[in-house]
């Protein structure tokens, strides 16, 4: 049996929204887990807008490293993980070997301890946002859960799900069933490319630029994917990384959907919109997938930062495959 420990690297999820909270923590003992709070995570603490002070924050994770658990989960975002970087133990990191699992506003950590220790980490939907749903989501998220981050398998072949939603309803009780889209993934550009996989939230990711936490881009695949922003903030976006070269290093791009997506009458997608750019100033040609299914919107497919994937994109077949390693395996 599997011991999950929660952590709070930014925003106090527990404080907020306890009712969530407590359904999350519920939905993952009931599929057979063991749970573990971090100190203040448990303590439903808060310093304002964050769980806690900078140290404090890093402090939690620190201990769960050192734990029985199996599994490091952020319960949830925000904007501020980055300041905790400093008082991380990566030693402790790459001693432990625990799989820690965050999005969003976490890029900040799981790049950092990618870069630092070399250790893979996943990309899925922090804790709450994932299982604190309610229903047929919550269901979905922990399916690909299951699949690729418990099971861990060889090799893995995503495919798209037949429907996805971005609606924002009452987080904390039950009003109706979430809206449904038909889904589908868009060969924004075709090409074969392979390598390891890095990437997160663009707006956290930017923040990042020009640190010793920030990825080395040379012949990666990049993702990247957010929540709430608009056209003229994906093109600044953008523009950050084009301006550090990052086009120019990677072998491969994939683009997520971005939660409740302000177009401002562009009638494009995030994806399509960042692509637009990147025409518009010449990036070197490589495969570009549009509207993946990893980010804010449900459900979430886990990624592998550190893993092996291989991108084959052709206008009616788009292919993305994991690998433990170049070779396939562990």
């Amino acid at each position: 049996m599997k011991k999950i420990a929660l952590f709070s690297m930014s925003s106090a999820a527990s404080a907020m929204s306890p009712l969530r909270f407590s359904r999350a923590i519920n939905f993952l003992r009931g599929k057979g887990f063991i749970v573990q709070l971090g100190n203040i995570t448990e303590a439903r603490n808060s310093y304002f807008y964050c769980s806690g002070k900078p140290k404090e924050r890093a402090e939690e994770f620190n201990l769960l490293l050192q734990s029985d658990a199996d599994i490091l989960y952020a319960t949830i975002g925000g904007l501020n993980s980055s300041s905790a970087l400093p008082f991380v133990d990566f030693d402790e990191v790459k001693r432990s070997k625990k799989a820690i699992i965050g999005n969003s506003d976490v890029t900040s950590l799981l790049s950092a301890v990618y870069v630092k220790t070399g250790c893979q980490v996943y990309y899925f939907q922090c804790c709450l946002p994932a299982m604190g749903e309610f229903g047929l989501f919550s269901e979905t998220n922990y399916l690909f859960f299951q699949k690729i981050i418990i099971d861990a398998p060889m090799k893995y072949r995503y495919f798209p799900y037949p429907f996805w939603t971005d609606d924002w309803i009452n987080w904390e009780i039950y009003e109706r069933e979430k809206e449904h889209h038909e889904n589908r993934w868009i060969a924004l550009q075709e090409g074969v490319a392979e390598g390891v996989l890095v990437g997160g939230n663009l707006e956290t990711l930017i923040k990042l630029c020009g640190s010793e936490y920030i990825y080395d881009f040379q012949d990666k695949i990049l993702f990247l994917e957010d929540t709430c922003v608009s056209a003229e903030q994906v093109e600044s976006s953008f523009l950050v990384l084009l301006l550090n070269g990052v086009f120019e290093q990677i072998k491969g791009l994939i683009l997520c959907k971005s939660e409740r997506y302000s177009s401002q009458g562009t009638q494009m997608t995030f994806s399509e919109w960042f692509f637009h750019w990147m025409k518009y100033y010449g990036v070197p040609n490589m495969p570009v997938v549009g509207e993946f299914d990893c980010g804010h919107t449900h459900p979430c497919m886990p990624l592998v930062i550190g893993g092996y994937y291989h991108l084959n994109v052709k206008e009616n077949n788009i292919n993305i495959e994991y690998a433990c390693s170049e070779k396939g395996g562990k």
